[in-house]
């Protein structure tokens, strides 16, 4: 099989092979981390060049600076990415002179916090951000600056730069475009932010202790239950912020002031029971970065990263995460979308204006979703039936399967039916149903 044929689709077969893969180039890689690299490839891989196309070719490396590359791309065309804002306050900066100011990145939630806005993958809101692999699993161990430009315009990709200053003295640079991290000298990244020129020793690298270390081999990866919950409380502190996942069990036993660490590394794993017990403070910040994360993975089954909001029972909740449901312009989309909610979790399109509203301008979304609230609740939408009466075929599709479903005409629907080519066929179909 030639290379240009081999993905047009990461299948599940080769998604298993290449899981399998990753892993053993880093075991300390996640099968969310490495499925967020999948879903994107599948998403963006025609943009590729015709040599690095066939993943099972490919480094984890090699895949992570492709898809980084496309996702940032795709951002900048789609919108504005937000500039920083300089004046605000923060523990991390070390520098706001000139236009330019400087922010050190030595743990996870500063990197999210001073990369939000770009597709930099220390700076994921969510679990399959890359900040613990660079950071303790780099014998390198980088600590990362970010350096903001409020002189150079959006489109050019050095308005800011992430520079990764090593442990041995080198360094790397990722700027706005996120085409992958390029090793260069101090008087090389000097040339390109001149401004830079007399700041080298506010870089400075930060090895990793020895107690880190030991912290990360311990607490880094994934452990059983029954170990989490003999681990003292810092110990589970340092878990969280580690990144891992927790099991159900584990959240329900967990306080709530843990709670609000794992609702900033995982909102999207989080049980109904978890978003419930967050306070409203820590529930905003869960939902803005769900948002993030929504808009990052466009492809994603938004049912399987949000709770059924059902299930929440504060009223003001369900109301903001039913506000990230993406609302398409298209109505076939759109209607896609409504029978997510309803099929998944019981959720009625009348509920969401805006979503019902582009649904309802078009007769075919509008019969197909009809259909399955039927099939599906044995009810009828009927504030839809008005919009399949403007197309004849539509019309006619819907009053048959009403007639079949309930033994029964629709009056509306036999004027319009009865009235146009379909006459006949829905004359047989009311003789066989016994309607005539």
């Amino acid at each position: 099989m030639r290379v240009s044929e081999i993905i047009l689709e990461v299948s599940k077969r080769i998604q298993d092979q290449v899981r399998t893969k990753f892993k053993k180039e880093d075991p300390s890689l996640t099968d969310d981390q490495i499925d967020y690299y999948l879903e994107n490839w599948d998403r963006f891989y025609k943009s590729f060049p015709s040599d690095s196309r066939d993943i099972t070719r490919l480094s984890f490396e090699q895949m992570e600076k492709l898809v980084d590359a496309a996702v940032t791309r795709k951002a900048l065309k789609g919108k504005k990415t937000k500039k920083k804002d300089d004046s605000k306050k923060s523990s991390d900066l070390i520098y706001n002179k000139n236009n330019m100011a400087i922010y050190r990145g030595d743990n996870k939630e500063s990197c999210i916090e001073h990369g939000e806005g770009y597709s930099f993958c220390i700076s994921r809101p969510d679990s399959s951000n890359l900040f613990n692999r660079y950071r303790y699993g780099n014998e390198l161990t980088p600590v990362f600056y970010f350096v903001v430009d409020q002189d150079k315009p959006q489109h050019d990709v050095w308005h800011i730069m992430v520079i990764h200053a090593n442990v041995d003295g080198s360094y790397k640079v990722t700027t706005a475009a996120n085409a992958g991290d390029t090793e260069m000298s101090w008087d090389e990244i000097v040339e390109r932010q001149p401004k830079l020129e007399g700041l080298q020793n506010l870089l400075k690298p930060k090895p990793l202790t020895p107690e880190e270390i030991e912290n990360y081999k311990k607490l880094g990866n994934k452990i059983p239950a029954t170990k989490f919950s003999r681990l003292s409380i810092q110990d589970k502190i340092m878990y969280i912020e580690f990144g891992n996942e927790l099991t159900d069990e584990q959240q329900s036993e967990i306080t709530k002031e843990m709670l609000s660490m794992y609702s900033k590394h995982n909102p999207h794993k989080m049980t109904s029971e978890s978003w419930n017990r967050l306070s409203p403070s820590d529930f905003s910040h869960a939902i803005k970065n769900l948002g993030i994360l929504i808009g990052d993975n466009p492809n994603a089954k938004f049912t399987k990263l949000l709770p059924n909001p059902r299930k929440l029972s504060d009223p003001s909740k369900q109301a903001k995460l039913l506000s990230l449901i993406p609302v398409p312009s298209s109505a076939i989309q759109a209607r896609d979308i409504a029978d997510q909610l309803l099929v998944e979790w019981g959720i009625r399109v009348s509920q969401l204006p805006d979503l019902y509203a582009v649904i309802a301008k078009n007769p075919r979304a509008s019969l197909g979703h009809a259909i399955l609230v039927i099939n599906h609740l044995d009810t009828r939408e009927e504030s839809l039936e008005p919009t399949i009466l403007k197309d004849d075929e539509s019309a006619y599709q819907y009053a048959e399967f009403i007639a079949r479903m309930y033994e029964k005409r629709l009056p509306e629907f036999d004027k319009v039916v009865l009235n146009s080519h379909y006459r006949s066929k829905y004359i047989s179909t009311l003789q066989k149903e016994g309607l005539i």
